[in-house]
């Protein structure tokens, strides 16, 4: 039937009613839009990041300057996408943002994981924008993959997988060279 818009649901990528803002270590992957390899490339088993790559991993390190309660564990910026442990302790998230006297709410979403990678993507996309315009509108895909590192064997088994991520980049499902024509 010409003209009707396909309404399928996008798979839910949070979990229902969990409060993101929890003091918790998470895992983020975060993709480029059309996995293209913006960053730089690996080369025997180790990433070497351009001018652009660079700039991704400056945002990420200035998180913690913007979000007091973010602390960054392991990191790795690759050819199309980025890993990262980020820590949120506990804090008073968006209080001296309400003004009492004006009857403000503080916004429950400030310094929620989303607002930090939101916030991130948007600074590295603004400074790939200035040095290179004509790149397209679109550096990231919409959304991100987010994992909850509920203990300390999980924190160390995904520590390694970052480390090692590089030296798996041939087999990676990011690459798009192991995406299959269809």
């Amino acid at each position: 039937m010409g003209g009707q818009v396909d309404r399928r649901e996008r798979r839910r990528l949070r979990l229902r009613d969990y409060d993101y803002r929890r003091p918790a270590a998470y895992f983020l992957t975060v993709v480029t839009q059309d996995r293209r390899c913006l960053f730089g490339n690996v080369v025997d088993g180790e990433m070497h990041c351009n001018e652009l790559g660079r700039v991704v991993a400056e945002c990420w390190a200035e998180v913690p300057n913007h979000f007091a309660h973010a602390t960054l564990d392991d990191w790795i910026v690759m050819p199309n996408h980025f890993h990262a442990i980020v820590v949120l302790s506990s804090s008073r998230v968006g209080a001296r943002h309400a003004s009492p006297a004006s009857g403000d709410v503080p916004d429950p979403r400030k310094g929620a994981l989303g607002a930090i990678v939101g916030s991130f993507k948007a600074a590295a996309s603004r400074r790939i924008h200035l040095m290179q315009p004509n790149l397209g509108k679109r550096i990231w895909q919409r959304g991100y993959y987010d994992h909850i590192i509920r203990n300390e064997r999980s924190l160390e088994e995904i520590r390694r997988y970052i480390e090692c991520n590089p030296g798996r980049w041939a087999e990676d499902p990011e690459n798009p060279a192991n995406v299959r024509s269809q």
